[in-house]
């Protein structure tokens, strides 16, 4: 979809003590932030743009990204006339907290946990998970452990959600050498599509991947 400029419109963050957060009227085109807090303590930063009233897309980025995988999505006038978009940054991952523990990225639980919280929080009427690339495997598993009662649909792109084998992965290399972190970031946004992407996705890709700490990319 095509990206258009428009500026960003930012809520205050939301005390821990209350885990919830009121949706507020987003026009057409514009982005607003939210802020909720897991069960956890880990803060979750949340994008929301489009038609408050119209049909939820609650949309979930891949490995190492963060909202920013949707900006186009996020800012289609024709979309967001038509829907209310959600894009939240997974924890570890973009604005959202970073914890130092590896059990808070352990299993399929805190994500999908995460996921209903974020659902709850901003009220979402049965919201249409999108997922993309690991995105489709917390959508996936967010059915295993909710079941339907909460959402219309799954759209995966880009990932088959466990509905086949994962491959297996060596994973990244616990190290602080934040050069390598780099030309990783450069290797893993080459991977990305089968054509150049734009150059602005580019840098927002290379952006997000940069922002997650390496002990997170390990515990995933």
């Amino acid at each position: 979809m095509p990206e258009t400029d428009m500026g960003i419109a930012v809520h205050g963050a939301q005390a821990p003590s209350a885990p919830t957060a009121t949706a507020a009227d987003v026009q057409p085109g514009g982005i607003e932030f939210h802020q909720v807090i897991a069960p956890d303590g880990v803060p979750l930063n949340v994008a929301v743009a489009g038609n408050p009233k119209g049909r939820a897309l609650l949309m979930l980025h891949g490995a190492y990204q963060s909202y920013m995988s949707f900006i186009p999505q996020l800012r289609d006038a024709t979309l967001a006339a038509r829907c209310r978009l959600v894009a939240m940054d997974m924890r570890g991952h973009g604005g959202s907290g970073k914890p130092w523990k590896t059990e808070a990225y352990l299993g399929s639980k805190p994500w999908v946990d995460d996921a209903q919280l974020v659902i709850t929080a901003l009220a979402l009427n049965k919201p249409l998970l999108v997922g993309w690339s690991f995105g489709g495997y917390v959508a996936m598993d967010y059915v295993r452990e909710y079941g339907p009662k909460y959402v219309s649909g799954v759209v995966l792109v880009g990932s088959h959600g466990r509905l086949l084998p994962r491959l297996a992965s060596n994973g990244p290399l616990p190290t602080g050498d934040l050069e390598a972190l780099q030309a990783g970031a450069r290797q893993f946004m080459a991977a990305m599509s089968a054509a150049p992407l734009p150059q602005a996705a580019v840098d927002r890709g290379y952006a997000a991947y940069l922002m997650m700490p390496n002990y997170a990319r390990i515990a995933m």
